[in-house]
Formats: structure tokens, sequence, C-alpha cells
């Protein structure tokens, strides 16, 4: 369904069927989707470096923090989501 959504096609759930996250169009999140979660995670810190790299600071290294390995473990997330927020400026 997500794979679907994000090459733009029609809603295979017939509207019966509401889809976990909501999915803009993109074709590289279609490939990772059917890539596997190596190469989603790659995708979404090299995400998170480009922003850093265009100047947007807070929005790139919030990003990067949430797909540090054991940042969104039960004990530590909280931490990780104010620290995120904090780098971000409250946007998260």
């Amino acid at each position: 369904m997500g794979i679907s959504m994000a090459l733009g096609g029609p809603d295979i759930g017939a509207g019966l069927i509401k889809p976990k996250f909501q999915q803009e169009k993109n074709a590289l999140d279609a490939i990772t989707g059917v890539a596997g979660a190596g190469p989603s995670y790659a995708v979404d810190v090299g995400r998170g470096v480009a922003k850093f790299i265009q100047g947007d600071y807070g929005e790139g290294a919030a990003e990067i923090l949430r797909k540090l390995p054991g940042a969104q473990l039960f004990f530590l997330k909280d931490t990780t989501n104010e620290t995120a927020r904090a780098f971000a400026g409250g946007r998260y």
C-alpha cells in the first residue's frame, strides 16, 4: 500500500483499509520500500546530512539524531525526542 502511494498509484485499500502512514509521491521511498531496511536507513540519514549541509543545521541534526543506533529504545526515546525538538527549534 505504501509503495503504491509513493508511486502515485491507486488506493489499493479501496477506502476500507487506511494506510499506517501518509506517504507523499516519491520514487526513492518506493524503491527503499522494496529494497528493505538497510537502504531505507541510508536514505533517511542521507536526507538529514543533506539538510545539515544545506544550512538547516537544526533540522538536519534532529533527523540524524533520531536515526542513531539505539536512539528509539523505550528508555531513551523521550530524551531523544526532546533533544531533537531542541535542535529543530520545536518543529518536531
